[in-house]
Parts: structure tokens; sequence; C-alpha cells
């Protein structure tokens, strides 16, 4: 995902989707079908998708998402040797519990 501010100066995610992949046009389709309506807490909200074509006349398909400050929630867990020697924040045992907690009952309402 990329990070962009578009002029009004809020921060945006974008996830450009590689129709290069195999079935990545169904897994789009499918990808705005169910966060159209969804309204999770853990979710990120998706604010629009784009599609439209490229500078050399392919399909371009991408998702608009909500900036999330704190990262991924992977790199956050799991964290690369150079981000945990930097001395930053990471969740203790209790936290990452109430990770799993969050992560189940999010499934459960996708469910």
């Amino acid at each position: 995902m990329d990070l962009t501010e578009p002029n009004g100066g809020q921060l945006v995610a974008v996830k450009v989707i590689n129709l290069q992949r195999q079935g990545a046009l169904k897994s789009f389709m499918a990808e705005c079908k169910a966060l159209r309506n969804i309204r999770h807490r853990n979710l990120l909200k998706i604010l629009t998708s784009c599609l439209s074509i490229d500078f050399s006349s392919n399909d371009f398909k991408a998702l608009v998402f909500e900036f999330m400050p704190r990262g991924f929630l992977e790199q956050w867990l799991h964290p690369s040797e150079s981000e945990f020697c930097k001395n930053q924040y990471y969740p203790n045992l209790a936290q990452r519990l109430g990770i799993a907690v969050d992560v189940a009952s999010t499934l459960t309402y996708l469910h």
C-alpha cells in the first residue's frame, strides 16, 4: 500500500491491484463487494475504489482506505530485527491476547 495526501489533507492508503496475477479481477470485485457494507471497529474503512486505464492503456484498479497511522498489524506484532532494535513499543502478552480477541470478533462479524 502507498500513502498519499489528497487535496483535503487527509492521509489515505492506496492498495493497487496487480491485474497480472491470476484471479486478481475476481478478488478485486469480491473485496469491493465485501467492503462496501462492512462497518466494524477493527476493519479499515474503504473510502473509494478506482477503476481506470494507465499510461500504457492497461486496466488499473485500486482501493483507497483510511490511513492507519500505526502501520499493519503484522508489522506491529512481528517486527523485523531492524525495527525491533529501534527501541519502539511492542505489545505485551495481555495486549496480544486482546488483539487476538479483536481479530476473532472481526472474523465472526465477517462470517
